[in-house]
């Protein structure tokens, strides 16, 4: 029984030959250059070699119908390159259509990152009231120099997150937010 190219890639990637899965999807997109899959796969490989960034956002610009994880990859791509604009186009425009919670952390996130912790205060304003947004508005305070602010977002954050011992780290470290603050 013979393998196809994509199939040795997919099993190389299994087994963490990442070289051997690039040198095999290389093969599969030579014998169908737009096959979706094969382009899905040749941009996430590439994607974790440092400098070929671009060649795998030149993977996802071949595909005709990009999914939310093909737009999500391509933000990360931005991201890694350093530009953190592209980065913040494409995942607001995957929030406007999407409106993922896990897609609005993302604009958050890279609003602060790129130190716009304003913008994503008033962002994060538009969202629906939920811990995890009382958090983030405590990180935007925090960006923004207002302590106060900040620790009164943590508490609130603190009250209304269920009783879960999932969420015993993130207790603990809000814990540690507010004292490190109220120092």
């Amino acid at each position: 029984m013979s393998y196809t190219h994509l199939q040795i890639a997919l099993a190389s990637i299994e087994a963490g030959q990442i070289d051997v899965a690039l040198e095999e999807i290389e093969q599969h997109l030579a014998e169908s250059p737009l096959d979706p899959e094969g382009l899905r796969v040749r941009a996430a490989i590439l994607a974790r070699f440092q400098g070929r960034e671009t060649d795998a956002l030149h993977s996802l610009d071949a595909l005709a119908h990009p999914t939310s994880e093909d737009h999500l990859l391509r933000a990360r791509l931005y991201e890694q390159l350093g530009d953190f604009d592209a980065a913040l186009w494409v995942i607001e425009r995957l929030w406007q259509v999407t409106h993922q919670p896990t897609h609005a952390q993302g604009v958050a996130r890279l609003l602060l990152k790129r130190g716009d912790a304003a913008r994503a205060l008033r962002f994060i304003d538009t969202l629906p009231d939920a811990p995890t947004w009382h958090i983030w508005r405590g990180d935007c305070h925090e960006a923004l120099g207002q302590s106060s602010a900040a620790i009164s977002e943590y508490q609130i954050a603190l009250e209304r997150l269920p009783d879960d011992p999932f969420l015993v780290p993130v207790r603990t470290v809000l814990q540690e937010k507010i004292a490190r603050l109220s120092a």
